[in-house]
């Protein structure tokens, strides 16, 4: 599902991954795993896997910025633009995240 606050960038084979802008502008990435790929990855009798890692609206800047996004298209329009060249686009994020010392919050669950 795509609107101008969501963007799922990888979806299938029980992964999911997305980005969502909240109103004040920041955002969050976003994943849920579940089957096999939760279980090889965490041990048997886990079978689904989701995080959250938000960034407030100041770090969106700083992302914007280390990425070189135009300022003036909107945050999510600009990183669809990305997923050409780096398909796993929230992985990619996720280390650019850490590399920069972008602050974030990061939340996630592993569940049966």
């Amino acid at each position: 599902m795509t609107s101008d606050k969501h963007l799922v960038v990888e979806s299938g084979g029980g992964v999911e991954r997305w980005l969502h802008v909240e109103d004040d502008g920041a955002l969050t990435i976003g994943g849920h795993d579940v089957g096999a790929a939760v279980s090889n990855f965490w041990g048997s009798g886990f079978a689904e896997y989701e995080f959250n890692r938000r960034l407030s609206p100041a770090a969106v800047q700083q992302l914007r910025a280390v990425l070189g996004l135009d300022a003036h298209v909107p945050i999510l329009e600009a990183l669809a633009e990305l997923v050409p060249e780096h398909p796993h686009l929230t992985q990619f994020l996720e280390q650019t995240v850490a590399n920069h010392q972008i602050e974030s919050t990061f939340w996630s669950r592993v569940g049966d």
